[in-house]
C-alpha cells in the first residue's frame, strides 16, 4: 500500500510539472490540491488547518484563511520580504485569499525551511510552545502525518 501510495505521489507531481492542463483532476482530497498549485507539502498543511475552507476563523486564535495564518505571522512575511528587498506587503486579511495565503506559507518556509524538513515545518508553523489546548508542535505533527 505504502509503494502505491508513493507512486501516486511521484505521478500527480510529475503530472503537475509536464501537464498543466491536469488542473482540475480531482486527486488528493479534491480539486484543492491542483486548483491553488499546491504541493503535497502543502497540502497536508491546508488539510490539517481548515479542511480546505478558505473564509474559516479560528474562534479561539482568530487564526484564519486555508492556512489558519495568525497576525504574528503576518508580521514575520513582512519583515522577511523587506529583508529580501520583495516590494509585498501582506494584511491579516489576506490569508483570506487562499493564493495569498500559499504565499505567505512559500515565504515563509523557503526563508526558514528551504529543504522543507516537516519538524522544523510544523515548529515554524505551530510554534515550538504548548497551544490553549497543551498540544505542542510534535503532536501537530501526528496529526498532519496521519
Amino acid at each position: 500500500m505504502k509503494r502505491f501510495i508513493l507512486l501516486i505521489l511521484i505521478w500527480s507531481s510529475w503530472l503537475q510539472c509536464y501537464a498543466p492542463e491536469s488542473n482540475s483532476l480531482p486527486v488528493f482530497g479534491g480539486k484543492i490540491f491542483y486548483k491553488f498549485g499546491c504541493d503535497y507539502f502543502e497540502y497536508l498543511f491546508i488539510r490539517l488547518e481548515s479542511g480546505f475552507s478558505a473564509d474559516v476563523i479560528h474562534p479561539v486564535t482568530g487564526a484564519s484563511g486555508i492556512l489558519q495564518i495568525m497576525p504574528v505571522m503576518i508580521d514575520e512575511v513582512n519583515r522577511i520580504c523587506q529583508l529580501k528587498g520583495l516590494n509585498k506587503r501582506y494584511r491579516i486579511i489576506d490569508s483570506l485569499d487562499p493564493y495569498k495565503s500559499l504565499e505567505i506559507f512559500r515565504i515563509v518556509q523557503n526563508y526558514h525551511n528551504p529543504h522543507q524538513d516537516i519538524d522544523l515545518a510544523c515548529q515554524i508553523w505551530f510554534g515550538r510552545g504548548k497551544d490553549y489546548k497543551g498540544e505542542n508542535w510534535e503532536d501537530y505533527k501526528n496529526r498532519l502525518l496521519k
